[in-house]
């Protein structure tokens, strides 16, 4: 498996604003999880949220250019927007890491 090729793990590390709670977190993640698995090179998501309140949002893609493409794709989806504006915007932390299955 190449570089080229490999598959795309995003890793979004992220806080909300401090009157969220962990459930409307939770709402508003399911109510675009649809959305955003029918975006091309989707293979899996999950969520977690760390002692300290940070969340983390791993995405698994298809390969990089997947997950670039969807990075501009989802900024178009209402359902993505409502769950973006409970986010504290300068506390993003996004990485993409080539991943290689065991």
């Amino acid at each position: 498996m190449t570089a080229a090729t490999a598959a795309c793990l995003e890793q979004v590390w992220f806080r909300t604003h401090p009157d969220v709670d962990a459930d409307t977190v939770l709402a508003a993640v399911h109510a675009m999880q649809a959305d955003v698995a029918r975006l091309p090179g989707f293979r899996h998501r999950q969520l977690a949220r760390a002692e300290d309140g940070r969340w983390l949002d791993s995405i698994l893609w298809q390969d990089a250019a997947s997950a670039q493409a969807a990075m501009q794709a989802v900024m178009q989806l209402p359902s993505c927007g409502a769950f973006f504006a409970l986010i504290e915007a300068d506390s993003i932390d996004m990485q993409h890491l080539q991943s290689h299955p065991l």
